[in-house]
């Protein structure tokens, strides 16, 4: 759910961000790690395409980044780093090979309307497969090191003022 999509990530930043810096955006990637939420979800509860439709696909995602750096050269750091959101969003949701190469292995499959009440109900009553919460209740503890950290590391530099 949203709440896994930005622990895992910011999580995963904290780990990763000295070695890529294409993560070290925070807003952009962490909107881009509800990217395909945003997108879907709504979609799913008002049209009744399934909630991995769309934007939980390989083509559509890289065509519309793609046409965003052509258009926004000026702004690749922060379109770089939805884009790793989003992959990192898909790597968490891990869909189904017909979903991330839709249209190349056909169509989606159709699952009944839910409400945002009801999914996530089921989510945390353990009624989807336990490794998504397994996977969301390890990265808060990630998450909250991280936070910590990075706290710990801006309030360790004193701003200091040139003194005449």
């Amino acid at each position: 759910m949203f709440a896994g999509h930005l622990t895992v990530t910011y999580a995963a930043r904290g780990a990763l961000k000295e070695k890529l810096p294409i993560l070290r955006p925070l807003f952009p990637l962490l909107l881009g790690a509800l990217l395909p939420d945003i997108v879907d979800k709504p979609i799913h509860w008002w049209l009744g395409l399934p909630g991995r439709g769309i934007a939980h696909a390989a083509i559509p995602l890289a065509l519309g980044f793609y046409i965003l750096f052509r258009l926004a050269p000026h702004h690749r750091a922060i379109l770089a780093a939805a884009a790793a959101g989003v992959i990192f969003h898909l790597a968490e949701d891990w869909p189904h090979p017909y979903v991330i190469a839709w249209p190349l292995l056909g169509t989606w499959e159709y699952f009944p309307l839910q409400g945002l009440e009801d999914q996530l109900l089921s989510f945390y009553r353990g009624e989807t497969h336990p490794y998504l919460l397994a996977v969301e209740v390890a990265s808060w503890p990630l998450c909250i090191h991280y936070w910590i950290k990075d706290r710990l590391l801006c309030s360790a530099v004193p701003d200091e003022i040139p003194q005449p």
